[in-house]
């Protein structure tokens, strides 16, 4: 059952996520603020979209639908670099993981999946 309690709990927690991503792996190395709103953006879209998403009962064509229009967005904006690209779609990705992580009630999952990604970033940003 998700509950408006679950909403934003996993609100709160995926938008620390995307922040502590944002503030302090990707924009100490790159240092533009160009992207910052676009990656903080869409993650909050996209984790409420999921969460409507997966509390009502819908086809696997709206999903596939989804991803179609972030599809189009991407052909109809200017180029991105690559890196702020993966960027983007970890941002993207990890709002649909979390949403549907909660609405399963598998917080700990959700957890060590965000620790995981939040860890291998700044491995791969810092240390390698």
């Amino acid at each position: 059952m998700f509950t408006t309690t679950n909403l934003l709990i996993g609100f709160i927690i995926n938008l620390l996520v995307a922040i502590t991503i944002v503030r302090f792996i990707y924009y100490p190395v790159k240092q533009n603020k160009n992207y910052v709103f676009t990656f903080l953006a869409f993650n909050t879209a996209v984790y409420f979209v999921m969460s409507v998403l997966t509390s009502v009962e819908i086809s696997v064509g709206v999903g596939f639908g989804l991803f179609g229009l972030f599809s189009l967005l991407r052909y109809r904006t200017n180029t991105m670099p690559s890196r702020e690209m993966t960027y983007l779609f970890i941002i993207i990705a990890l709002p649909v993981l979390n949403s549907v992580l909660i609405s399963n009630s598998e917080w700990v999952s959700m957890l060590l999946a965000n620790t995981a990604v939040i860890g291998m970033l700044f491995v791969l940003e810092h240390e390698w």
